[in-house]
């Protein structure tokens, strides 16, 4: 990712970090963290690393800002931030299928859900930091330097004509199980097909709602510059979010 999202010295600092991050588990996912934080903060890419800055006309002093900031304080700030905090029990994390996580819910759980809005699968903005974190780096391709096809994880919430389904099955089992939900999600219609008031509508077949609505600030994973004379979209944009809680009828 040297001379793309990084510059060349950055790039050399993430590999020196990499190669003498501590040994100690606890001691080397700190460490491990702080580096991903840097690395995210350094990125030359908008808001996402779909795919990094171009030098172009417009891009460039955007390009320039991001190569010049100094990665190893960034490192250092955020394992100072990082070894300060600390959970005060202790639990667990876990990678999976939500809609398979969900059957292990038991009456008087609470679950947490944000799906995805975008049409896109959200592999594509993330590949940089996973790369990091998995401490090593395959094949890339393209203007992003993606990963092959094969290590681009793919969710049914993020295609048009599975997203619906989906969050219908997943509501669905966390009712059945007795569970409490709280859901965020914009109020408007979003790319992968699901909607503020689809969830609601779909919320309100297994659960009792309170609804809150408030503004929020959401990425639009890479704004785009059109012609002059037609509206672009921006990198961020200002929209109302619901938060949806749910407790089962």
């Amino acid at each position: 990712y040297g001379g793309h999202y990084f510059s060349p010295t950055q790039a050399s600092w993430i590999d020196a970090f990499l190669e003498t991050l501590p040994t100690k588990i606890s001691e080397k996912n700190v460490a491990l963290a702080a580096l991903i934080d840097a690395a995210s903060q350094s990125a030359a890419a908008p808001g996402h690393t779909a795919q990094p800055f171009q030098p172009t006309r417009g891009a460039k002093k955007y390009l320039e800002t991001s190569w010049r900031i100094d990665l190893p304080s960034k490192v250092e700030l955020g394992l100072k931030t990082l070894a300060s905090i600390h959970a005060i029990q202790i639990g667990a994390s876990k990678v999976a299928d939500a809609n398979k996580a969900a059957q292990q819910v038991r009456e008087g759980d609470l679950v947490f859900l944000d799906p995805p809005y975008s049409g896109v699968h959200y592999s594509r903005f993330y590949h940089v930091l996973e790369t990091i974190a998995r401490m090593e780096c395959g094949e890339v391709s393209g203007v992003g330097r993606y990963p092959p096809p094969n290590e681009r994880p793919r969710s049914s919430y993020s295609m048009k004509g599975e997203a619906v389904e989906a969050l219908d099955d997943l509501l669905a089992t966390i009712a059945d199980s007795g569970g409490k939900a709280i859901i965020t999600f914009p109020d408007h219609e979003c790319s992968n097909g699901l909607s503020g008031e689809t969830i609601v509508d779909m919320s309100d077949e297994y659960f009792r709602i309170n609804i809150k609505e408030v503004d929020s600030k959401f990425s639009t994973l890479g704004g785009n510059v059109l012609p002059a004379g037609k509206a672009g979209r921006g990198g961020r944009q200002y929209r109302s979010e619901l938060i949806l809680v749910l407790d089962p009828k």
